[in-house]
């Protein structure tokens, strides 16, 4: 998360989107940061996936019911993002909640930081590729098209892989 937050402020000065609306860098970092903190694979791991399919349920839709509610115009983009982070990071401090409630945080050693990275690079890199792959598209393209043409892109894309099945999205850990 430090890398990418790292790389993505670097890079917003020759990205046009980023470097003109700063807030929308902020609240899609945050966003980011939310989702890939959130502990899926912990409820995944002790075989209560519905656990955080119910807190990512309630509180995706309690932002789209909010988003419909508050967003009247385009211009509303930066309430649609401070939204879906929020909505998040609430997911993710609940399943963190009831996560150390199960086990408690213990902060790890240098060795075992040391050996759970130097096993887990092949996954990361796979699991990177696959990002860049699935989600980077978007990216690139609203590089050269603006919002709206990403947008006409983007959503049957979601609607594609949506439709790819849950086995694919429960592999990635991606419930949103």
């Amino acid at each position: 998360a430090v890398g990418a937050v790292a790389l993505a402020v670097a890079v917003r000065g020759w990205v046009p989107v980023l470097r003109d609306h700063p807030a929308l860098l902020v609240f899609c970092l945050m966003l980011a940061v939310a989702d890939g903190c959130n502990p899926v694979w912990y409820f995944v791991g002790i075989e209560r996936i519905g656990v955080v399919a119910a807190l990512e349920i309630c509180c995706k839709s309690l932002t789209a019911i909010a988003i419909f509610a508050l967003v009247r115009s385009p211009d509303g983009a930066v309430t649609v993002l401070t939204l879906q982070a929020l909505a998040s990071l609430l997911s993710m401090a609940a399943a963190m909640g009831i996560m150390y409630r199960g086990i408690p945080f213990r902060r790890p050693s240098r060795g075992l930081i040391s050996e759970a990275l130097g096993g887990s690079w092949p996954m990361f890199l796979i699991r990177g590729a696959e990002s860049l792959y699935t989600l980077g598209n978007a990216f690139i393209l609203g590089l050269f098209v603006g919002p709206a043409m990403v947008g006409y892109f983007a959503a049957p894309e979601k609607i594609t892989r949506a439709l790819a099945g849950p086995h694919a999205t429960m592999m990635r850990g991606d419930l949103g």
